[in-house]
C-alpha cells in the first residue's frame, strides 16, 4: 500500500508541473525546452534516461520526484518530499562556467517555476516559515553514495562522474507539503 501512495502522490506531483516549460539562452539563440518529470530509484532515472535517448528525446531538463516519507488524514497526505532538478552539463566544465551556464541560465528558473508551481495550487499547502518553504542544495556533477543509491539520500560529488548515464548538474529540494492527492487527480 505505501507503494501504491508514493505512485499516486508522484502522479499529482506530474500533473502539478506538467507543461512547464524553460527559456535559456544558448549559442546566441534562446531555446526553449518542455521540462519532464518522472519518479523513482536510480534504477529507474537510468531507465528513464535510457528510454528518451533512445526515442531520440531529450531528457533533460528534468524534475525527479525521489522519495517521501507521510502521514495520511482527512484526504490529505502530510509528506517530506524530496525532488531533484537535473540539467545536462559538461564534466570537464569549472565551477564558474558550470553557475553560468546550468545554475544561471536554467536551474535557477527551473527552481523558480518550480516553487511557483507548487505554491499556487490549492490542493497543495507547502508548509514552513515564510522565506524558508524549500531547502535546495546544488550539486555539480550529482553524484550519489553506492552504499545507498535505492532512494537519492546520501549524495556526493563523483569527480567527474555523475549519477545517471549523462553527465547532470542538479539542485535537490526538500519540501514539507500537505497534498490532496485525490483532488489534484481527479480535477486538476
Amino acid at each position: 500500500k505505501k507503494y501504491t501512495r508514493i505512485m499516486m502522490r508522484a502522479k499529482a506531483f506530474g500533473k502539478v508541473l506538467r507543461g512547464l516549460k524553460v527559456t535559456y539562452p544558448y549559442n546566441g539563440n534562446n531555446i526553449t525546452q518542455q521540462v519532464q518529470f518522472h519518479y523513482g530509484s536510480q534504477k529507474e532515472l537510468n531507465a528513464f534516461i535510457s528510454a528518451k535517448q533512445q526515442n531520440n528525446e531529450e531528457p533533460v531538463p528534468l524534475i525527479w520526484y525521489v522519495r517521501d516519507t507521510y502521514t495520511e488524514y482527512n484526504g490529505w497526505s502530510d509528506v517530506r518530499a524530496r525532488f531533484i532538478l537535473f540539467m545536462s552539463t559538461e564534466p570537464f566544465w569549472f565551477n564558474d562556467t558550470r553557475t553560468d551556464e546550468t545554475y544561471t541560465k536554467v536551474l535557477e528558473l527551473l527552481f523558480i517555476k518550480f516553487k511557483e508551481r507548487l505554491l499556487s495550487n490549492p490542493y497543495i499547502q507547502v508548509l514552513g516559515d515564510t522565506n524558508k518553504k524549500f531547502d535546495a542544495l546544488d550539486e555539480p556533477n550529482f553524484g550519489v553514495s553506492t552504499s545507498d543509491n535505492s532512494d537519492f539520500t546520501n549524495t556526493s560529488p563523483k569527480e567527474e562522474k555523475g549519477i545517471t548515464i549523462i553527465p547532470v548538474d542538479a539542485k535537490v529540494v526538500d519540501c514539507h507539503v500537505k497534498i490532496n492527492t485525490e483532488c489534484i487527480i481527479n480535477n486538476n
